[in-house]
Order: C-alpha cells, then structure tokens, then sequence
C-alpha cells in the first residue's frame, strides 16, 4: 500500500503533468499521434503473431487443452500425408488406451471439403475437419442444435454418413434453416445427413472449421489413399488430448516416454519421441525451428521503427524543453528539487505514451484479423484479438518509448543554473532556441533518422530474401488452377481417365502452348514417403510430388542426367517405378556412385528405380532442407494440376510418375 505522503506527491505530480499537456495542447496531440505510429505498428505485429503462435487456438478451457507431436527417426518407415509430426491410426489407439494422465485422446485432421445442399447445385469450398467421435464432447461447448458426434459414428472405416456443421457454416451457407437437422446434404458429392450444429469454437488452428465429419469416413470423402488399409504406416492424424484436474503437463510428457518405447518395439530401429505441449504453435517441432528468426526479424523491423518515432519526439520535446528552461529555472529557484522536477516531466512524456499505447491496442483489436483473413480465402476465428500478453507488451513498449522520449528533453530543461538563466533574459525570453542548438537539434535529428532507416532497410531486405521466392519461369505466362477431383466423387481409374482427356482439351486453347500436371501443389504442403537405399538401412523422410512429363520443363526444372517420364510411363504403372532425383537427394543418397540406375525401397516396400536427375527446387518456402520425390501421373491421379517453382542448392528431390 502506497504510504499517503506518496500518494499526495503522485497526485500533485500527476496534476501538473495534465495542466502541461493541456497547456500544450496541439504539441501533445502530435507526441500522441506519432507516439501510436511505432507501438501501433509494434501492437499490430505482435498481436498477429500472438493469435498464430503464442497462444493456445482453443475456445473452451485452454488451460486443460493438451496438444501431441511425434517425432520419429532411425528405420523411418511411415509414409506422412503433411507434417512429420502427425501420428498413425495404431499409435493413436495405443496411446488412448495406455494413458493414464490425460481425460481423454482425440484425433482431428484438416480438410477441405466441397459442399452443396442438393444435387445439380453449385459446390462451394469449406474449411473442415475429420475427427474422433469424441472429439466435438471433448473440446467444443455445448451443441447448439442436434447432437455431435457418437461411438457408433466411428465404429467402422466408410461408417455412418454423418457432419456436423458449425453455427458459421449453418448461417453461411444454409440460412440458419431451422430444419436443417436430419437434411441430406452432399460434401465431396457424397450424401451425408446432418446431425447437429456445433459452436464456432477454435480448436487447433486460426481457421475456422465449418464442417465436422468421423475420420473413419477418410476413405469415402478422400479416396485415395485409404489410410485405413496402411494404419500403422500411414501418418496423418493431429493427436490431442485434455488434462483431468491435478494433472500436469510435466507427467503427461513422463508417461509419454514409456508409451514411445512400446511404438518403438513394434518397430525394431524406429526412435519416437512423443510431445506434449500447451497447444500453442510455437511450441510445434518445426515451427520451433524455424519461426524465431521470422519473429525477429519482423518485430525487429517495429522496434527500430518505434526507435525511429521515439527520436523524432525526442527532437520535438527537447525544442520545447529549451524553451521551458526559464520556467524551470523559476521552479528552482522557489525551492523545487531537480528529482521532482524531473519526474514531473518524465510522467508527462509517460502519459502521452500511454495515450499512444491506447491508440495502439485499438489497431490491435481491428487489424490484425482483417491482414490475416486477406492472407486465406477460408474464414478465421477470433484468435488475433488483444489479450494479456498483447496489453502488456503494448503498454509496456509505449512506456518505455514515452520514457525515452522524455529523458533528454527533462535533462536539457534542468541543464543551465537558475541564476545563469534569470539574469540572462527577462520573463519568456528562455523560449529562444540559439542557432548552435538549433543546429545540434537538426543534425541529431538527421542523424539517428538515417542510422536507424539504415538499419530498417538491411531488416527489411533480409524478411524479403527470406520470404521471397524467385521461380524459374515466367510468372507472367503461366497459368495455376487447381483441381481436387476426390471432392466431385472421381477416384482410380475414373480419374486418369479424366486428366487424360482434359489436357489435350486445354493444349487445344488459343494461347495455350504447353500443360503440365503436378501433385500436391507446389507451396501447398507435401506428401512425405520413407526412402531406403537397401533392405535394412536407415530410411529419410523425403516428400513427394506426382508429375506429367512436361512438368520439367514448364518448371524450369534442369535435367542433369538420365531422361525424363515418358507418355507411356503416366498411364500404367509398373512393379518398379520410375524415379527421377534432385542433384541432392542423388549425393545424399549416392555420395561416391551414379545414381542413374540404381533402385530405393519406399516405406511401403515398393521398388523403385531412378531414370534421371533434375536440379534442386524449392516449392515450400526458403530454408526447408527436407527431401523431396517427384512421381508420375498413376501413382497419384485424383490430385491437383499446377506449373511448379524454383531451383535452389538446398532442396534435395526425387520425382516418380504422376
């Protein structure tokens, strides 16, 4: 408690900093407005990156939300259908039914599906998620109408044709119809009959899930692959959990340990190390990795900039503080301390940067959900609102930009000596600058504006190199679409069918000189398989694209050695495939020898043979150093069709048939 004497000091000192800023009205106004520029632009940042990753993206409960990577190494013989951290149907079952720390095990992986209320409609493309059955009880609030999910929901692979939609999705797409439970509607052209309407509660991610269908219906609503035939080799669940009350993280991650040795003698030269985590992104394995230098660099660019405003004011408030000098030296002389007078003028400088912090909690709340929603076209929860981190973050910086701000002009108001000052000029003559301070104002004011412009542009340049990717090819002349046949009900032969005559159809167009297919997209995410060199070795981890046989040279892609897919190659598929390398993957895999010719095993055991070797690509972003395959039209056929990227030196490559 704040003895009274204090209080009454505080309190006086408090007064006179307002009658200061009152007095100075458009001179305040302006600190404030320039104030809020750099903690704006530093509030905003933050906030976004807050939402994305610091934060646990969970509505109900955060504190009991728990959320599982896998990390696995040594005989690696999982094939990973997105991040190396997803887990297989069999670990999942194991770990729910060895724990005994958690209240519960959930599964969930996002999808895109396409959904019309009736046949002959157009589809329209919404963010979802297959899921345990438990999952919707586990971490949503109560259902808004109908029921969720159930066991008997989740009791067989291809079970019951269920979704539940969420209130977003009900309002957006179905009017809020007050019928809508037991309607038949088609996601991915397939029926499934609507059961309940969820709350629009995040869980796992920024972007918001319209649709919530049973993980065990992936073979009907995704085709191929069908995990549920590969469970223990196909890894492509997010693992989640909740923490009962009394229970810590610290013993969820003990008792994972020993579960990871049981995955692991299931599969002899397999290394798991499991995860537990708050649910915050950071936290996530490669996002741990690899987002420090992207934070710091992008918070570094706003701190020189608040760094930048605060000399500017700093400039603004010594010119005043020159001219206050007499009305300082006044104060002295009647008996003022310096202490109190320095504090007095510090606090005026700490209240406009207080003003400044409310102006920039302001842009905090609006705009980081409106830049972020500019960055998808699916919509996203309300993860990158203001929360206690970003209050104190802003409040804390607008402090100490006021702080700074104020330090030399309070010093350079207390400088000169009462005496020299009164028997130098009359009343309010103190308020002439001299043109030697005058001088030292501007070129301070030149000179910490350059150094820290100078150092905003070397940030600023670096953030470019490191976000920007320059393609091989002509971006001006090359044409992206994406076409995910899965979701219009194609699967097979079916498929190959399709693609095979649609691209005579579009090398038909005017305009048109060349099409190339290639799958998954390039910067859409990946599809990683396990590559061995022989029986018994080590595997890597490589990700792999399906391609047509132009794709090379649509890409800009070098071939190095051997030969390319041929039409013959895209439309049968063969007991040993045919496989075209990166110049990295072949010297990693073959460091003394040609690789041309030589074969690698897959993780499910297939035979590969490499044709040909191509020069590395990077199609994810800067300083992804995973391997990557490039296959051929058979192996992948209800993917989507894209040109391709750029080559860099970092990106080892495989390519097989599309």
């Amino acid at each position: 408690m704040i003895p009274a004497p204090h209080r009454t000091l505080i309190g006086q000192d408090l007064k006179y900093a307002l009658r200061a800023i009152r007095r100075n009205g458009w001179l305040s106004l302006a600190v404030v407005v320039t104030l809020a520029v750099g903690v704006g632009m530093n509030a905003v940042v933050f906030s976004a990156f807050n939402g994305l990753l610091f934060r646990p993206n969970v509505t109900r409960d955060p504190d009991s939300f728990v959320q599982m990577y896998a990390d696995v190494s040594g005989s690696w013989t999982r094939d990973v259908d997105g991040s190396p951290t997803l887990v297989t149907l069999d670990e999942y079952e194991l770990i729910r039914d060895s724990t005994r720390t958690l209240a519960a095990v959930t599964v969930s992986r996002w999808a895109s599906f396409a959904v019309r209320d009736r046949e002959g409609e157009a589809a329209v493309g919404v963010r979802g998620q297959f899921v345990s059955c438990d999952y919707l009880a586990v971490h949503l609030n109560p259902m808004r109408r109908g029921r969720g999910l159930i066991a008997d929901d989740c009791a067989a692979p291809g079970g019951a044709p269920v979704v539940v939609l969420t209130e977003r999705a009900w309002t957006l797409h179905f009017g809020r119809d007050p019928n809508i439970i037991g309607r038949v509607i088609r996601v991915n052209d397939q029926p499934l009959t609507v059961v309940g309407v969820a709350p629009d509660d995040a869980v796992g991610g920024p972007v918001a899930t319209m649709v919530y269908v049973p993980y065990t219906l992936q073979p009907v609503l995704r085709g191929s692959p069908d995990v549920f035939r590969a469970r223990g080799r196909s890894a492509w669940l997010s693992l989640s959990g909740r923490l009962p009350p009394g229970q810590r993280l610290e013993q969820v991650q003990a008792e994972l340990d020993v579960i990871a040795q049981r995955i692991d003698r299931l599969h002899p030269g397999q290394v798991t190390r499991l995860l537990a985590t708050d649910g915050a992104l950071i936290h996530e394995p490669d996002s741990a990795r690899t987002m420090p230098a992207l934070i710091a660099l992008c918070l570094g660019t706003t701190l020189l900039l608040l760094m930048l405003v605060c000399g500017n004011v700093g400039t603004l408030l010594l010119a005043r503080g020159v001219g206050r000098r007499h009305e300082t030296a006044v104060r002295l002389s009647l008996g003022a301390g310096r202490v109190q007078i320095l504090r007095q003028l510090l606090l005026e400088t700490v209240l406009l940067g207080g003003a400044a912090a409310l102006l920039g909690l302001a842009c905090a709340r609006v705009l980081p959900h409106r830049f972020m929603q500019t960055l998808t076209d699916f919509p996203l929860s309300e993860a990158f609102g203001p929360d206690w981190r970003v209050f104190g973050v802003t409040l804390g910086l607008a402090l100490l930009a006021g702080c700074a701000a104020g330090v030399a002009p309070a010093l350079e108001a207390l400088r000169a000596s009462p005496s020299t000052v009164l028997k130098a000029s009359g009343p309010g003559a103190g308020a002439a600058v001299s043109a030697p301070m005058r001088t030292l104002l501007i070129g301070n004011q030149l000179s910490v504006s350059l150094a820290l412009l100078i150092a905003i542009g070397l940030f600023v340049r670096a953030q470019e190199r490191l976000l920007t990717v320059t393609l091989d090819y002509d971006t001006d002349r090359m044409l992206l679409t994406s076409i995910d046949l899965s979701q219009a009900g194609y699967n097979g032969a079916a498929a190959r069918t399709f693609y095979d005559r649609l691209l005579p159809t579009l090398t038909a167009l005017p305009g048109v000189r060349r099409v190339a297919l290639v799958s998954p997209p390039p910067f859409s995410g990946v599809v990683r398989k396990a590559v061995r060199r022989a029986p018994g070795s080590a595997t890597v981890p490589v990700p792999v694209r399906a391609v047509s046989p132009d794709y090379f040279s649509m890409a800009g892609v070098r071939l190095l050695a051997g030969r390319g897919f041929t039409d013959q190659e895209t439309r049968t598929r063969r007991d040993v495939m045919p496989l075209i390398v990166s110049e990295s993957f072949a010297r990693k895999m073959f460091p003394d020898v040609d690789s041309v010719g030589r074969r690698v095993s897959l993780g499910n055991d297939a035979t590969a043979e490499i044709i040909g070797i191509v020069g590395d690509t990077m199609t994810r972003q800067r300083g992804d150093d995973t391997c990557r395959m490039t296959c051929a039209r058979s192996s992948c056929s209800t993917r989507r069709t894209t040109p391709c990227s750029r080559a860099t030196p970092s990106q080892p490559t495989a390519s097989r048939r599309f």
